[in-house]
């Protein structure tokens, strides 16, 4: 039973993984639904295999292909990822179980003392599964998800090169794990798979600073030319200003003749006709900050030209304590997508309403109301979905923007009206700027984490190099340094050397010479390996074994059994003549 409940443990932890990762098509009911009656199948088969008379071992041993393998299958069928993303997902969940199977063998051959009763035994090595297992599923969720849940990387073509190691790296695990016993080899095993838990986070990490850099570059990039359509917009209105100007005379002239004739309907409407072409001169300003007000024309005036009504509240000083890139960024994004839905609607049914507010200097929010008949589908975290390939990345990075500021973003859908809220708080601990010395805590953290590591780096040579710990146990100051720090030194089971051979004649043993060299060349090979500690136990077992004991002969062979870490036999044979008192070599006895 301790083996299914370690097994269970172990696919708890992959499914785990594998939902905390995945990036889902489907809605959260729909998913929950699939979800249960994969693992419901999953189940019913391993009762089916059990009931039918199977092998408990052959049941385990083909896991893999009766669990682990339907799950991948769904987890692939559920994604609306990529299939390397999908792949990495799994390779990753596939790597704690690995790590965790190797800590399982480590607690079995660090607690498996006839002192220790078995239920007692099997509590601790439960536990000790569980906190680990607990531990990693809590690492992948702080460190992991959020590289995996990121749009950025998603489209990221670098999975390609990240998901091969990854899965190679899994394979050549899955082959030492199942037939390593050596101590030292799974703790070589246990740290390789928290390195690759480790490589995969930084690695992550740096594909996903530049693709927010890319991101970030493409928002400039999208800025400046809103910024450059602003500019060509107030040279177009400038020229028309002097045109304007230059023909005003002329208008005058035209007033002057019609108030001489007593034309006042006539004067209305040129007034009128003129007021309209002057409007066009006028620069729209809807706040005093320039990159957002740049953002709101150019938006706002699309939805004029499409016939919408346009509500504007804008409530923003001149200067804001958030960067204004990532403002405009959030800002173009909600636009745009109300600007798009009211594009789709019939003329003169749209609508769009905008509200920004800075409160207390430290706030700020952003609302926008559109029309939107249909009621959209949402993703797991709120978002709507995209019906369109390519889509739907703008409110995404509206999120990662809020995000950044310690805010939300929401988004409803209520009486056929689309509405976006977010909320953006001032975030007092930036990062440093660039070329900026790092806080102290920061450095201190760091130095800490490479002492750590050096420490552990140290403890690994020391353990698994027994060449480089005797080189180092002669060395002055590093010597004891070395002896603290090698495991050997607290002993692996107990080093004994034990001997057992006894005279088979009555008289003077004539075979005395022949047992001493035979007990000093085993003393000599159990010393040579005790000396080096492979293991931390050496054992050496000397005995004998009479083969022949009548009137003629006396045969006997000597044994010599050694253990360390394996074992290894030396035996020889010695044939006695009583009648001549000689010891007989093959030659004389053929």
């Amino acid at each position: 039973m301790e083996k299914f409940l370690w097994e269970g443990i172990l696919f708890a932890t992959f499914v785990t993984i594998c939902g905390t990762l995945g990036v889902f098509r489907f809605s959260r009911p729909a998913r929950w639904g699939i979800g249960a009656a994969v693992l419901a199948g999953i189940l019913a088969l391993q009762g089916w295999l059990l009931l039918s008379g199977r092998d408990v071992t052959l049941v385990l041993t083909l896991l893999p292909l009766t669990a682990y393998l339907p799950a991948v299958a769904a987890l692939h069928l559920l994604s609306r990822s990529g299939f390397f993303p999908t792949a990495a997902v799994w390779t990753v969940a596939a790597a704690a179980c690995f790590g965790l199977t190797v800590l399982r063998k480590l607690l079995q051959l660090a607690g498996g003392g006839p002192e220790i009763p078995g239920w007692q035994l099997l509590l601790v090595e439960t536990a000790c599964l569980l906190l680990a297992a607990s531990a990693l599923v809590f690492l992948t969720f702080r460190r992991l998800r959020p590289f995996f849940q990121t749009d950025l990387l998603q489209k990221d073509a670098r999975w390609l090169p990240l998901c091969f190691p990854a899965m190679a790296m899994t394979l050549l695990l899955s082959y030492f794990i199942s037939s390593a016993t050596n101590p030292t080899i799974l703790i070589l095993l246990l740290v390789t798979v928290l390195s690759v838990f480790a490589i995969l986070a930084r690695t992550l990490a740096a594909s996903a600073e530049v693709a927010r850099l890319r991101d970030q570059q493409l928002a400039v990039k999208r800025q400046l030319e809103l910024q450059r359509q602003q500019c060509q917009s107030l040279r177009q209105q400038l020229q028309l200003g002097r045109t304007y100007r230059h023909d005003m005379r002329h208008h005058l002239l035209v007033l002057e003749g019609l108030a001489r004739q007593d034309q006042a309907p006539e004067i209305l409407a040129y007034v009128q006709q003129l007021g309209g072409q002057l409007s066009k001169t006028e620069e729209r300003s809807y706040c005093p900050n320039l990159p957002i007000n740049a953002v709101l024309s150019t938006y706002l005036g699309q939805a004029e030209q499409l016939g919408c009504r346009v509500t504007a509240d804008i409530r923003l000083p001149k200067e804001l304590p958030f960067d204004e890139l990532d403002v405009c960024v959030l800002l173009a994004n909600a636009l745009e997508n109300a600007v798009r839905a009211c594009q789709a609607l019939p003329g003169g049914q749209g609508c769009l309403n905008v509200r920004l507010e800075l409160l207390d200097g430290q706030k700020l929010t952003v609302a926008v109301d559109n029309p939107c008949p249909e009621r959209p589908d949402f993703d797991g975290e709120g978002l709507p979905l995209s019906r369109r390939p390519g889509h739907g990345l703008g409110l995404r990075s509206a999120r990662a923007v809020a995000e950044k500021y310690h805010g939300l973003i929401q988004c409803r859908w209520e009486r056929e009206t689309f509405q976006f809220r977010a909320t953006l708080f001032l975030w007092h601990d930036a990062p440093p700027a660039p070329g900026q010395q790092p806080r102290p805590s920061a450095a201190l953290r760091r130095g800490t984490a490479a002492a750590a590591f050096g420490l552990l780096a140290l403890f690994l040579m020391v353990n698994c190099l027994p060449q480089l710990a005797d080189s180092l146990e002669n060395t002055p100051v590093l010597g004891a340094a070395a002896r603290l720090i090698d495991a050997r030194t607290y002993g692996w089971g107990d080093t004994a050397f034990s001997e057992d051979l006894s005279s088979g004649a009555e008289e003077a043993d004539p075979l005395a010479q022949q047992r001493e060299d035979f007990l000093s060349q085993m003393e000599e090979a159990f010393w040579w390996y005790a000396a080096r500690r492979y293991n931390g136990y050496v054992g050496m077992d000397v005995s004998q074994e009479v083969l022949r004991d009548d009137a003629a002969y006396f045969s006997v062979r000597f044994d010599g059994v050694l253990n360390a870490g394996g074992s290894g036999q030396y035996s020889r044979c010695f044939t006695l003549d009583k009648a001549s008192g000689r010891i007989l070599s093959l030659a004389d006895l053929f």
